[in-house]
């Protein structure tokens, strides 16, 4: 276990200059390996399927909650569209050209 926490102090202060070490580390067999060395019983370790299933899971309702920040934005939007541009703006002589 000791050099596992030597390791991860080490390519800390790595990462602190060269984020891209940590690319190196593979966080599911380290999580793993960690687990093991304390004794942790396996049978309450997620499987590999239930950690996909739960990762998809969490993709997908941050997809869904970028998805609806984007729709509040738009819908927070329409109002100002609808409204006549203010005399002498930009928006007012942009109009004016394309003949709106």
């Amino acid at each position: 276990m000791q050099p596992i926490k030597n390791g991860l102090n080490e390519i800390a202060q790595a990462a602190t200059i060269f984020p891209k070490v940590l690319d190196k580390i593979n966080p599911d067999r380290l999580s793993e390996r960690i687990l093991d060395s304390v004794g942790f019983p396996q049978d309450i370790m997620n499987s590999d399927d239930e950690v996909k299933a739960i990762r998809d899971q969490q993709a997908e309702d941050l997809a869904k909650a970028e998805a609806l920040q984007q729709a509040q934005g738009m819908a927070d939007a329409m109002p100002k569209l609808s409204k006549k541009p203010e005399e002498g703006s930009p928006a007012e002589l942009i109009g004016q050209q394309l003949g709106v």
